[in-house]
């Protein structure tokens, strides 16, 4: 009973449409509108969208331990990425992914966040320091200490992420991603 409970609030809380309420309130009428966004305001997005990710999975752990951590985290993810409020379309799920692995493996996490930092100010591709991230991600949590539920979770997950970040990656093949400007710290 305990795990069907944990499914099914990640689930809703993953599915909290924050963008579209963002969207909403800033007159915006499509979902996924990041592209109006400044880098500032993409990463207090993000932000949010990690809160997200780690609260159903910080209660998870608090219900029923490493495993309900790791059904919460991919539960949240789902959530975000077909949620019911949203006609089943939502986000890729990135941030959100992070903050759920954040409560699983927080110094993971960490590297992940410097080498997408890192790539995206060395390559200016969001598509390409996304990729390189991902990649990172799992092949480092081969080495940290983790449990192996994580371990599983943080695969899965990986692959999920992979193949929703499909489209950014061919458009960048193609050469139709324009680069990301910095005109100053964090504007």
């Amino acid at each position: 009973m305990k795990f069907i409970i944990i499914m099914a609030l990640s689930y809703t809380i993953g599915a909290l449409p924050i963008e579209w309420i963002l969207e909403k309130k800033r007159g915006w009428t499509e979902i996924s509108a990041q592209a109006h966004l400044s880098v500032r305001t993409g990463m207090v997005w993000g932000g949010f969208e990690m809160v997200k990710g780690g609260v159903a999975a910080l209660i998870g752990l608090i219900l029923a331990g490493w495993l309900g951590a790791c059904t919460a985290a991919v539960f949240v993810v789902i959530g975000h990425t077909y949620s019911v409020f949203t006609g089943f379309r939502g986000e890729r799920g990135l941030a959100v992914a992070a903050g759920a692995v954040l409560i699983l493996s927080p110094l993971l996490i960490l590297c992940g966040l410097v080498i997408y930092f890192l790539s995206l100010i060395t390559t200016q591709y969001r598509s390409l320091a996304t990729y390189i991230t991902i990649g990172s991600v799992m092949v480092l949590a081969l080495f940290f200490p983790m449990h192996f539920y994580a371990l599983f979770v943080v695969a899965t997950i990986g692959l999920f992420l992979l193949l929703r970040y499909r489209s950014w990656w061919e458009r960048f093949r193609k050469g139709a991603e324009p680069p990301v400007r910095w005109s100053g710290p964090f504007k």
